[in-house]
């Protein structure tokens, strides 16, 4: 039980991906059509940046080096902007990343997105805070 209660936020941060992220409205030939993607198409569409992200949290957990929570955050944001943008991040202008966030996220956001990205916030800050019991790394710059 002991072991339930300290990755309780983490258990809760992966049930997060079953709630809706986006929803995403396209009208054809006068139909219109709505789909509705939860965090599960986020996972199946981008698994090849949310694996490592979480096989490196395992292993800072278990070896304790400093620079594995680093990637982990870089992933993590990098998963959550591929999923948010449906991976068109790499064909947009970096000039009009503000202008077109601005434009897409009010519309198509749900109530899964923000709660995952607290959550996701909240379990960066569970990996920094246990930052005091990390050991030194044995890279020397």
């Amino acid at each position: 039980m002991a072991r339930i209660k300290k990755y309780a936020l983490e258990l809760c941060f992966l049930l997060s991906f079953v709630l809706p992220f986006i929803q995403h409205v396209s009208i054809h030939n006068g139909v219109k059509q709505v789909e509705v993607f939860t965090g599960i198409h986020f996972i199946l569409n981008y698994f090849y940046v949310l694996l490592p992200a979480i096989a490196c949290y395992v292993l800072y957990l278990k070896s304790k080096k400093a620079y594995l929570r680093y990637v982990v955050v870089v992933l993590y944001f990098a998963f959550i902007v591929l999923g948010i943008t449906s991976g068109e991040i790499v064909r947009v202008a970096p000039v009009d990343y503000y202008r077109w966030f601005a434009a897409l996220l009010p519309k198509i956001t749900l109530f899964g997105l923000p709660i995952n990205i607290v959550l996701g916030t909240a379990v960066i800050l569970k990996l920094f805070r246990l930052g005091g019991q990390v050991e030194k790394s044995p890279i020397k710059c």
